[in-house]
């Protein structure tokens, strides 16, 4: 919303609308992911957030026809639906990890917290999979 009043009103330049755009929809769903992947185990939390990744798809997805939003490999509006990719992954991940082994989701990074459990190959093969759908496979879906 931040974003769009700023472009509706100009209250930035558009490179710096730009880097914001990119920076919401990007890095925030990785940052998400990466350090916050535990509060979605609460359903009220995962229904917030599915909520406002929405909001953001309803924002963002039309800025994509807008020349203003143009970057060298597509647009800066091209990642709206990360939000909620990134919300489904955390959960699709948590069944999977407690169908197979019975305990919950562990995100496999140096700074996740090592007390809860030992990290098992999933974890590893999970956390490398969902970096890599949010990061180049999001990137692919948009291009076609």
């Amino acid at each position: 919303l931040f974003i769009f009043v700023s472009y509706k009103y100009s209250l930035f330049d558009q490179k710096q609308i730009n880097s914001m755009l990119l920076g919401l929809t990007f890095m925030g769903p990785l940052i998400l992911f990466m350090m916050y992947f535990k509060r979605f185990r609460i359903l009220i939390v995962w229904f917030i957030w599915i909520f406002i990744g929405v909001l953001q798809a309803l924002f963002v997805l039309p800025l994509r026809n807008n020349l203003d939003f143009d970057a060298v490999n597509g647009t800066y509006a091209d990642s709206g639906w990360n939000l909620l990719i990134l919300v489904n992954l955390i959960a699709i991940f948590r069944i999977i990890n407690i169908k197979l082994f019975n305990q919950e989701f562990v995100l496999a990074t140096r700074f996740s917290d090592t007390s809860e459990r030992k990290f098992t190959v999933l974890d590893y093969i999970l956390s490398f999979l969902g970096l890599m759908i949010l990061t180049i496979g999001v990137s692919y879906i948009y291009e076609k």
